[in-house]
């Protein structure tokens, strides 16, 4: 595991646990199983999101650098001219 990383783990760790505990023992309900399997969901995925935005990761996907997939063409000085006689023109 990255060093970095671990951070990140270890509160979405803290988050999903936090989210068990609320759920089985300060929430009443009929069926504690349920209850504690939808507190550990909503936990892990509350605290992926706020560890998502506090370090800048994309929660699905990786990191792409967008501007390198789509590269733009490039302006000549002949190119600029041509566009203002274009708009000239009209």
């Amino acid at each position: 595991m990255d060093r970095s990383m671990l951070f990140t783990m270890c509160f979405v760790f803290a988050c999903t646990l936090t989210g068990f505990v609320v759920s089985v023992f300060i929430v009443e309900s009929d069926m504690p199983v349920v209850s504690g399997l939808l507190g550990t969901g909503g936990g892990a995925m509350v605290g992926s999101f706020i560890a998502a935005l506090a370090t800048d990761e994309p929660l699905i996907g990786g990191k792409t650098d967008m501007a390198a997939k789509r590269p733009r063409p490039r302006r000549t000085a002949e190119s600029n001219t041509e566009d203002r006689d274009a708009s000239k023109a009209l």
